[in-house]
């Protein structure tokens, strides 16, 4: 499936609709019993189309979670994860994403993560998420592909249903997710 017919099957999505998914992908992860064993956790802020996280990453603060947004740094253009506290100003990167300003004290190594929630344009059920081409989180998380069958942190994409694919072809380069979350649910791949 290419990448347009996704990203229309995604912004076919009506915004009452958007919000009542957030809502029960929410319910699903705020069940999920391996989250009761997760502190440090990232996520991201949800441009246009995508998925909105704001109830999640305010859910997850009340929980007592550490929760860490992506912030695309200006000199290197590498993605790293600093730790969000209500309140905290943000600032639009150069894609015009929303993310915190840059305080090298309050980031985290991206290993010392106990779960990521991975924006995506597509996924299939065999764990291959499609991104939107920077492959920020593929290089944040390549210590994945050659540190053997790590389990941290877990690797979580979130997406509509509707943007599930056919199996997906990986690239050499691509981090393979260890779960999906949908409005529709949580599905753990088999590794």
């Amino acid at each position: 499936m290419d990448r347009s017919t996704l990203k229309r099957r995604r912004s076919a999505i009506p915004p009452v609709l958007r919000r009542r998914y957030a809502l029960r992908a929410w319910h699903h992860l705020r069940q999920w019993p391996e989250l009761s064993r997760m502190f440090d956790i990232a996520c991201y802020l949800g441009t246009r189309d995508e998925f909105q996280t704001w109830l999640m990453i305010k859910g997850l603060i009340r929980m007592g979670k550490r929760v860490y947004l992506p912030v695309v740094t200006s000199g290197a253009g590498e993605m790293v994860f600093q730790r969000y506290l209500p309140g905290d100003p943000l600032t639009s990167n150069r894609f015009g994403i929303a993310q915190p300003l840059d305080h090298a004290k309050r980031r985290i190594a991206p290993n010392k993560l106990n779960l990521v929630i991975m924006p995506l344009l597509g996924f299939d059920w065999q764990g291959h998420r499609l991104g939107m081409g920077g492959g920020f989180y593929d290089r944040s998380f390549a210590f994945r592909r050659h540190s053997g069958r790590s389990k941290q942190p877990f690797l979580l994409g979130l997406g509509y249903a509707v943007q599930a694919c056919g199996r997906l072809t990986p690239q050499p380069w691509d981090v393979s997710m260890d779960g999906i979350l949908t409005e529709k649910g949580i599905h753990i791949f088999k590794r």
